[in-house]
């Protein structure tokens, strides 16, 4: 499908890929017409690419048994998504309050869990807890932060989980700041992953939601005896996340043209 534009100044159109009703701009040069828009990107939409250091799981029916299991391990959950009173972690602080497994109650077992939570020292030491807003699409926010409704929002009904590497720094990071400003590690690593999640929901959002682009530069001259411009050079990029960054990209791109068709040819040296 192509869309058509008219050019006022020189009174004639130019045929361009359909942009599906986005972002088109003009600019004419001389008797050239840069044009600059945005295609939605159907072939950049594979999380192999776009999403690399970090997953979000969810505890909804549609997304499986591995991302509800991967999220119950993240929070220090069971098979039942109750707290994991067997786990390791609780042996280890039952017995440095010098209690045994055998001694330690379900009561002290469950205070011990909830303790261990508290210092993110059971689970995921980084992991983030989100809501979830699904209407006709889902958007991921921290919990608490993003849309809240009654109907359509699951309040704790995911997690964002940063890889094995990106872990260790924000774990290192938080110690040294910790470290240096007196404030608990705890705190400090809690705002610290919160604010990467942030950052990293925008990315993610936007992906699963289709929010990924390409941006197409064109030149166009006329074309004797024809209302229709002529294409004569085009030239695209592809994969951009978020509406506004490829806009922001488009009008870099049609400023570099624009330019470069204002230098002056300097004559070939024979």
């Amino acid at each position: 499908m192509t869309h058509s534009i008219h050019i006022e100044e020189l009174d004639k159109d130019v045929t361009i890929s359909d942009s599906d009703g986005c972002e088109v701009e003009t600019q004419v040069v001389e008797n050239k017409v840069v044009v600059g828009y945005i295609v939605p990107d159907y072939e950049g939409l594979d999380f192999n690419d776009l999403i690399t250091d970090f997953e979000v799981f969810s505890a909804h029916r549609h997304s499986g048994l591995e991302s509800h299991r991967k999220m119950q391990e993240a929070l220090g959950l069971d098979y039942n998504w109750s707290p994991d009173l067997e786990s390791p972690e609780i042996a280890k602080a039952l017995k440095v309050k010098g209690l045994s497994t055998r001694q330690a109650t379900d009561e002290d077992r469950l205070a011990t869990w909830k303790e261990l939570r508290q210092l993110r020292q059971i689970g995921n030491p980084c992991v983030v807890v989100l809501d979830v807003y699904s209407h006709g699409g889902q958007v991921f926010s921290i919990a608490g932060e993003g849309m809240q409704c009654r109907w359509d929002t699951a309040n704790g009904g995911a997690v964002w989980v940063p890889n094995e590497e990106r872990s260790k720094d924000y774990q290192a990071e938080a110690q040294a700041t910790s470290k240096e400003s007196g404030r608990p590690y705890v705190e400090v690593l809690t705002e610290l992953v919160t604010r990467e999640a942030r950052a990293d929901l925008k990315t993610y959002n936007s992906v699963i939601n289709g929010d990924v682009w390409g941006v197409v530069t064109e030149v166009f001259e006329p074309h004797e005896g024809s209302s229709v411009l002529a294409s004569i050079s085009e030239e695209s990029c592809w994969g951009f996340v978020g509406q506004a960054n490829a806009i922001e990209e488009m009008r870099a791109c049609m400023k570099n043209k624009i330019e470069s068709i204002n230098t002056p040819k300097l004559p070939k040296i024979k």
